[in-house]
């Protein structure tokens, strides 16, 4: 047994040396367990796995060297465990991986990390674990928590349940490049014990959500509980990086809110791709931010929960994103050694929407679609030499947009300010463009605008960031957003001949003022029209910009 033990280090240590895992299929069917409200995938149907008729032909039991957990195992028939033993001590080696992995798990994240242990029936603190070996290779599945979401724990608060855990017996479904096959049923089988131990512990916390009349549980927490799930990997087991695989559909998808579930038919897998969001956290506070934020989780739902800690280490919902963003783009190709996260490099290259801006002489605007507490990046060019501002207009509250010059050092801009710069033809500049809310949750859609201004051609108009340019009274759009026009001043509006036909005073708190037409919606005609605003403070300045009216 000393030698096995001696083997099995030695392993953890080689994992480092494999390339990325580039297998596709499913990791954890906690989910089918959870899902409700149209987010179980179609793939399976709720309450696939006949768990209770499994555990009933399961009969040997193997003890855990801590004694915490109860392996249950078959040498024989479809759910037999593999029957290779390298060191000849009688014990499959199969057996001793899952017994190592589970106490590791329990070790760091109950003793290290301090999440609470699993709950039993009445609410106390289990000593002792059941696991359960079980071929999940038909349904490609590493394993699965398993719980009644009919049965809750009285003594709790909200919903809480007890569990045992299903691991696979086979996993001839994983690719780990350059790993033989009992090595890749240990790095499988280390990843399987953090994530889903880790689904166990989350059970004695609090599931915000219902019942269904089918018998789901249907809670909005779904993407928290797999993406943090997923980090435990990268804290209890971070050698083998089986997180890589799921990279790719999060960087191509962040454009969806990240405190929000996703349409689980066409985006499953994005929710393991998001613990990269917790990798960062845990690099800057320390890698106990899930349990912290479970622990909130008792009083509020996860993004709100998360909102709480957040504010409790003086950063903000939307600066966790756009943070995020940030992060996100310096990896892959971008990667910067020493800077970011620590294996940038062997993450996706993000995707960057790319747009020449080849109108000289008027503003350009481009869509930009994001859902709540997401973002995106685009790369602009001109084939010209001189000055280019872009700016953001401001969004309705209680959102927040941001815009990121994502060059070094990195700039972060608020909504409605402008971001002036020279610029070389040809040359292009990365920005991240950030929607989110300190308020709100949901994930629902918005189409921001970043707006282009070439300068160099029309530095009078360039001074000035109109949104938008035309005015369409029957439809109600009645305001116009005048971004870094100064704190005081007056606002004028010209017709074409010239005349003024709206004079005002105005304040404008943060440098940014939000004019309603509405008082003046009679005195409007159809036309173009000249705004002049003429600055007082912070010190005098006069500025120019056009308004389109359509009646």
């Amino acid at each position: 047994m000393v030698w096995k033990r001696v083997l099995i280090v030695v392993w953890g240590v080689l994992w480092s040396a494999f390339p990325p895992p580039v297998h596709s299929a499913q990791k954890c069917g906690f989910v089918y367990f959870v899902a409700g409200s149209g987010k179980t995938p179609a793939a399976l149907p709720p309450r696939y796995f006949d768990e209770k008729s499994a555990a009933a032909t399961i009969t040997r039991v193997f003890t855990s060297p801590s004694g915490h957990f109860r392996i249950h195992y078959e040498t024989d028939g479809y759910n037999a465990i593999p029957s290779y033993d390298r060191d000849g001590n009688g014990t499959p080696d199969y057996l001793e991986f899952v017994a190592s992995s589970f106490d590791r798990a329990w070790r760091v994240e109950i003793d290290s990390l301090g999440f609470r242990p699993p709950p039993d029936a009445n609410g106390n603190p289990k000593t002792v674990y059941d696991v359960y070996c079980q071929n999940l290779a038909g349904q490609e599945l590493f394993g699965y928590t398993q719980f009644d979401p009919t049965q809750d724990i009285p003594a709790l608060p909200g919903l809480n349940y007890t569990s045992v855990i299903y691991i696979s017996t086979q996993f001839t479904f994983v690719v780990y490049e350059n790993a033989d096959p009992i090595t890749r049923d240990s790095m499988a089988i280390a990843v399987t014990a953090a994530h889903e131990f880790n689904h166990a512990l989350q059970l004695g916390y609090r599931i915000w959500g219902n019942v269904t009349a089918s018998g789901q549980l249907d809670t909005p927490d779904l993407w928290f509980i797999e993406s943090s799930a997923t980090y435990m990997e990268e804290v209890v087991a971070n050698e083998v990086n089986d997180y890589y695989r799921y990279l790719p559909e999060f960087y191509a998808t962040t454009n969806l809110s990240l405190t929000a579930t996703p349409d689980l038919d066409r985006f499953f897998k994005r929710m393991y791709g998001e613990a990269i969001w917790f990798i960062q956290m845990g690099r800057r506070w320390g890698t106990s931010v899930t349990r912290q934020i479970w622990e909130r989780i008792t009083s509020f739902p996860a993004a709100r929960a998360m909102a709480e800690f957040l504010r409790e280490k003086g950063e903000s919902m939307p600066e966790a994103v756009y943070t995020l963003a940030e992060w996100m783009y310096f990896s892959g190709q971008n990667a910067r050694t020493g800077q970011y996260f620590p294996e940038a490099a062997q993450y996706p290259t993000p995707p960057v929407d790319f747009w020449l801006i080849t109108n000289s002489d008027a503003y350009s605007s481009y869509p930009i679609p994001l859902e709540t507490n997401s973002f995106a990046f685009v790369k602009a060019a001109v084939p010209w030499n001189g000055e280019v501002a872009f700016v953001l207009p401001p969004v309705p509250v209680p959102n927040i947009a941001h815009l990121l010059v994502l060059d070094d050092p990195v700039t972060v801009l608020e909504s409605g300010t402008l971001f002036r710069t020279r610029m070389t033809a040809g040359a292009a500049i990365p920005f991240a463009i950030s929607h989110s809310s300190e308020e709100t949750f949901e994930s629902s859609m918005d189409t921001l605008q970043l707006v282009v201004n070439p300068g160099a051609q029309s530095n009078a108009v360039a001074s000035l960031s109109l949104f938008p340019t035309v005015l369409n009274v029957p439809e109600g759009q009645v305001v116009v957003n005048l971004a870094s026009v100064g704190q005081r001043g007056t606002i004028t509006v010209f017709d074409a001949a010239g005349h003024a036909v709206i004079s005002r005073p105005y304040v404008a708190p943060n440098s940014t003022l939000a004019f309603s037409f509405r008082p003046f919606l009679s005195s409007l005609r159809s036309g173009v029209y000249i705004i002049r605003v003429a600055i007082k403070a912070p010190r005098p300045a006069v500025k120019l910009g056009k308004l389109i009216v359509i009646k």
